[in-house]
């Protein structure tokens, strides 16, 4: 962190980055021409305002929209806005800790999960959000952040990720590339800023200050008429001159075809009014694709609670206006972005303030975007320099991602490379949103593969040096781009995840590499232990995905097993578990042992049957050990889908291809082990619509310990848990795959997951002593109205339930 010379406030920075609109006759025109536009309100479109005599004038103004333009509404917040007080960690201590009276209290906030909410003046946006119609972009910043406002708005403003300074800014140099009609971008405002300012074209001003008014009568229209006639004849004066004279022709032409109109007031509040005018420009239809306001002061360096409330409640007042104005036939064409020239720090200042920082949070709002938290949470215990935010997205990614995929720009001319992109749209401009909810894959068949080896920290597989992931640690493990996962064919990769020996208890999280960290668990540990888990993640930028250690240090393994992939003839079909093999009836299989498992027959079909989902516990081993799930007839692989210390009891989710003789084999490295088998699903070929797997972002739908979600589980009593339309799952579906993790459990005992609709099930998902927590991934049909139901035999436990996917 750095400053750079004087730091100008807010305000100067905001007019030294602006110039002035009419520096060419052409300009000129366009300035008069919108400023009397601007007023007409919400007519469907300008000609039909415009009397037959003015219409040629028009017509040589407007470029009229395309079929699949989006039109992209900027707000930007001049002066700093506050990421952490916009979307609040509240159950984060350290933000507390970190704010201290200027701290968003857990009861205001307008919680949106169970680590982050939104600030409690954004109640219009979270309406939105909970639509699916908001995205959140954390952490967003960039390399070697400088402190001044005038330095690092400039560096927003111009957008420019390649080599050099250029001296003109992001949305200028779209409109250089050929989308430069008369209205192309307008700004909300007096002067042009240099977001919107190219080498050879730029955009046009228009204020929400009324213009003059307009008489009527006989001599006046005789005027009128006359000086309509400007627009074709020349006034004699040179370019100048015939510029005036055309301005003057078509701000009378409108303002005199649409005089009654001025009457419909803005409302108070610069913002809100600026919001209200900008749909009205979007319904008139001038072909605007870019309209852009600044507001602000966010520069709080005292009496930051004040300050930031009320610019919240200004910007949700002004969203929801803007909404109620906006032509609804229009909508689904509009979306809406914020930027900023920084967050602020982490820590409060001891004013009442907080002072400039570094990486914030920012906001596209629409029908069409892909709702959901994106990017990466900043860490507010690995602080920079002790204050400050680290960036997890570059403002490239984030302008690129809007410039490529609402706009139809190639972002390598915009902003001199080609940055990776996050995925913030969920269909294109006025396309109907169709498909998986928003943060999930396409439908598509889940395929067993041999299992592959892709990290393990203790030799330095899949990451840059070996040794253990430290606290907060984050590693991305390439897994798709393989022969076994291909890459443009693999939307979600199926792996068994292993902590080995941490140093402490804890957790890891595994998402897709580029979205948000989510408020999930996928594996829980205590120390020394190794546990296993299977873990369904969707694949992230590049084929990769992310992997979080919570505290201490623990060495972890990833085994692919499987993958998902789009469309195929493969279905995945959820049963009401079946127990296949509990050998504490037969006897326990012995060191370097192996036990053939017939699967196909009974429960499942015999004919096309590709592999079977398994829920495997091992039990009562004399020494520490691990198991193999393979295919009967082929060699065994080097990998585990289990590891146990003696004496544990570990159960984990098998997907598993079935060999010769519709079997497999379960192979025992060390001891002596019981081996629990129930069956939970299988693939077949051949398979209709239904079937399909769909990996959603992980979504927690259940956790006992907080409050509203019934308490802990109670032994003996079965407990109804309603899915559907929760946790990324549609309204129907036919099962579901979800990480389930029991914790703090008063005595030994089992849980067990089924479909709501019938008979509890002889089998289990989860085994557990008194006080452990244990994970496992489960996959469940539901019931009709898309319900599960839970079971322990004895005392009482905390349930977490994190949703990862389901089957259509």
């Amino acid at each position: 962190m750095h400053l750079t010379g004087p730091d100008l406030s807010s305000a100067e920075t905001l007019r030294r980055l602006s110039t002035a609109e009419a520096d060419t006759p052409a300009t000129l025109s366009r300035r008069h021409f919108l400023a009397a536009a601007g007023v007409m309100g919400a007519s469907a479109a300008l000609q039909h305002a415009v009397p037959a005599w003015a219409q040629d004038a028009l017509a040589g103004q407007i470029t009229p929209l395309g079929a699949n333009d989006g039109i992209l509404v900027i707000i930007v917040m001049g002066g700093g806005n506050d990421g952490l007080n916009t979307l609040v960690p509240y159950t984060d201590g350290a933000y507390h800790d970190l704010r201290g009276d200027t701290a968003i209290a857990p009861g205001e906030v307008l919680p949106l999960d169970g680590r982050v909410g939104l600030h409690p003046n954004l109640p219009y946006l979270r309406s939105l959000y909970d639509r699916g119609e908001v995205a959140i972009v954390e952490g967003v910043g960039y390399g070697n952040p400088d402190l001044s406002h005038f330095v690092s708005m400039a560096h927003w403003m111009r957008g420019w990720t390649g080599s050099g300074t250029p001296g003109n800014g992001w949305i200028g140099r779209w409109l250089d590339a050929g989308n430069a009609g008369a209205f192309t971008a307008i700004e909300l405002g007096s002067s042009i800023p240099l977001h919107l300012t190219g080498a050879t074209r730029k955009a046009s001003a228009v204020g929400v200050d009324r213009p003059f008014g307009i008489d009527s009568g006989a001599v006046w229209d005789n005027l009128y008429d006359h000086i309509a006639a400007y627009r074709t004849n020349p006034a004699g004066l040179g370019p100048w001159g015939d510029a005036i004279a055309a301005a003057q022709a078509d701000q009378l032409t409108l303002a005199a075809t649409t005089g009654p109109l001025y009457d419909l007031p803005l409302p108070d509040g610069r913002l809100q009014a600026n919001m209200t005018l900008a749909a009205r420009l979007i319904n008139a239809n001038l072909g605007a694709r870019v309209l852009s306001m600044t507001y602000g002061d966010f520069d709080s360096h005292n009496g930051h609670r004040t300050m930031h409330d009320a610019r919240m409640a200004e910007l949700d007042a002004a969203i929801a206006g803007f909404r109620a104005t906006l032509d609804p036939s229009l909508a689904h064409r509009v979306t809406i972005m914020t930027f900023s020239e920084f967050g602020r720090r982490a820590r409060a200042n001891g004013n009442a303030g907080i002072d400039h920082g570094t990486a914030g949070t920012h906001l596209v709002i629409g029908p069409q975007v892909r709702g959901g938290l994106h990017g990466q949470p900043p860490s507010l215990r690995s602080l920079v320099a002790g204050d400050y935010l680290g960036a997890t997205v570059h403002y490239g990614e984030y302008y690129a991602s809007v410039l490529a995929q609402w706009l139809g720009a190639d972002p390598a001319t915009v902003l001199g490379s080609n940055p990776n992109q996050l995925a913030l749209f969920a269909a294109a401009p006025g396309a109907t949103v169709t498909g998986p909810p928003a943060g999930a894959t396409a439908p598509g068949e889940l395929v067993a593969t041999s299992p592959s080896r892709r990290l393990d920290t203790r030799i330095g597989q899949g990451v840059p040096s070996a040794g253990p992931l430290g606290p907060e640690q984050v590693v991305d493990v390439l897994v798709a781009g393989t022969a076994e996962l291909p890459a443009g064919s693999t939307v979600a990769a199926v792996m068994n995840v292993t902590a080995v020996t941490p140093t402490s208890g804890g957790y890891l999280t595994v998402w897709p590499t580029g979205e948000s960290r989510p408020l999930a668990s996928n594996l829980n540990f205590q120390p020394a232990d190794v546990v296993p888990n299977l873990v369904v993640c969707k694949v992230g930028r590049k084929g990769m995905v992310s992997f979080f250690n919570a505290t201490g240090h623990t060495d972890v393994v990833a085994d692919v097993v499987g993958y998902i992939r789009p469309a195929g003839t493969t279905v995945l079909v959820p049963v009401q578990p079946v127990r296949l093999l509990d050998t504490r009836d037969s006897g326990a299989v012995g060191p370097s042992g192996d036990i053939g498992l017939t699967v196909v027959g009974g429960a499942i079909p015999g004919g096309g049957v590709d592999s079977v989902v398994l829920n495997v516990t091992a039990t009562g081993p004399t020494g520490d050990s691990f198991l193999t799930v393979y295919p009967e007839g082929t060699d065994r692989p080097w990998s585990s889908n289990l590891n146990v210390r003696a004496g544990q009891t570990v159960p984990n989710l098998v997907v598993a291809k079935v060999g010769a003789g519709g079997r497999v084999r379960i192979f025992n490295a060390a001891g002596s082990v019981h081996v629990v088998v129930d069956l939970l699903g299988y693939t077949i070929n051949g398979g209709g619509p239904t079937g399909r797997v769909v990996a959603v972002s992980p979504a927690r739908v259940l956790d006992t310990r907080e409050p509203g979600h019934g308490g802990p589980l109670q032994g003996g009593a079965a407990r109804r848990v309603e899915l559907a339309g929760r946790g990324g799952l549609p309204g129907a579906c036919s099962g579901v795959v979800a990480n389930v993790t029991v914790t703090g459990p008063t005595h030994d005992g089992y849980l067990t997951v089924w479909p709501a609709h019938l008979e509890r099930p002889h089998a289990s998902n989860l085994n557990f002593g008194p006080g452990q927590t244990v994970p496992n991934l489960v996959v469940a049909a539901v019931s009709a109205d898309g319900a599960i139901n839970l079971f322990a035999p004895f005392g009482s436990t905390h349930v977490i339930i994190d949703v990862v996917g389901y089957i259509t």
